[in-house]
């Protein structure tokens, strides 16, 4: 398996737990209901901020364009504030 697959295939599995509220010990689901980012917003600040992915991989990996990643993550870190 390539590294590309492997890293791909993690990205996926972090979000999908993250997204149901599941995920490492210190990310418990109360944590998850406090915050006020919806599931969209949550996978598009995790693959940017956790993984370092560019706008352009996030647009590419969720066909997305370019401009919609930008917004939604605007307005997920203006709900954060």
């Amino acid at each position: 398996m390539s590294i590309y697959l492997k890293n791909s295939l993690l990205i996926f599995l972090s979000i999908l737990l993250i997204s149901c509220g599941k995920g490492p010990g210190w990310f418990k689901p109360a944590d998850v209901k406090d915050v006020p980012v919806n599931v969209n917003e949550r996978v598009i600040l995790t693959l940017k901020y956790v993984y370092d992915q560019k706008n352009e991989e996030i647009a590419s990996t969720l066909k997305l364009n370019v401009n919609t990643i930008k917004s939604i993550t605007k307005r997920a870190l203006d709900k954060l504030k």
